[in-house]
């Protein structure tokens, strides 16, 4: 994900804001995980594109116009397991890649594209998986 949005011209800042939720599982010392991180990002590009009527006679004409957003936030969020005896976190899932202006507003034609073998929500696998809280 690093790469893409240094090829991008866009500049990862520090994580603003996140939320974990932890689960145990039926394999012992490994927790599933849900998160959500968000990360300040600088100097990203939106291309909007925009059709006219150009031509006498109907043919529409393109134009491009960039917006360029100097700071704003990106939010993934997913799930993984991790195992607490050698602290490792695996099996990560992506499930979103958003990027917002900091009034929310999402900017569209970012480009972060993730492709998978799968479609659909991918599952944990797990037989159990019941939230740490509820212990």
């Amino acid at each position: 994900m690093q790469g893409h949005i240094k090829d991008k011209g866009v500049e990862l800042g520090d994580l603003k804001e996140h939320s974990i939720e932890a689960f145990i599982t039926e394999r012992r010392r490994i927790l599933a995980l849900r998160f959500k991180l968000s990360y300040r990002v600088f100097n990203v590009r939106q291309t909007q594109i925009i059709l006219f009527d150009g031509v006498p006679g109907g043919r529409l004409e393109q134009l491009e116009e960039a917006i360029v957003h100097p700071e704003a936030r990106l939010v993934v969020s997913g799930d993984c397991s991790f195992d607490e005896s050698k602290n490792v976190i695996f099996e990560i899932g992506l499930d979103d890649i958003d990027c917002v202006t900091l009034s929310d507003e999402p900017i569209v034609g970012f480009g972060v594209v993730f492709m998978s073998g799968s479609s659909g929500r991918r599952e944990i696998p797990h037989q159990i998986r019941r939230p740490i809280d509820d212990m």
